[in-house]
């Protein structure tokens, strides 16, 4: 996951990124709990995350078909990648 760093660093500065973030899992085995009982299987556990917060939804989708596609993702050893898009609803901010 570390050949990542290089990819990111390459990003182009002109893009409205706003930040990059490469979050490293932790694999633990899970200690039985009743809520596991329930729900009949354990967590999905993930090798990792990488959260790219832009100004605009254009600028993730135009990096998804570019630098960070899963074929340059495949690249850095990251295989079979799940996207996801999520969009701020509201912010505040200390003038509340």
């Amino acid at each position: 996951m570390h050949q990542i760093g290089a990819m990111l660093d390459a990003l182009p500065d002109s893009t409205p990124l706003v930040g990059v973030h490469l979050l490293e899992g932790d694999r633990r085995s899970l200690v039985p709990t009743k809520e596991l009982e329930l729900r009949g299987r354990p967590d999905a556990q993930i090798d990792g995350v990488l959260l790219i917060e832009a100004a605009d939804e254009d600028t993730i989708v135009a990096l998804s078909a570019s630098a960070l596609s899963d074929t340059a993702l495949a690249e850095t050893g990251i295989g079979s990648p799940i996207r996801g898009t999520y969009q701020l609803q509201y912010s505040l901010d200390k003038n509340f």
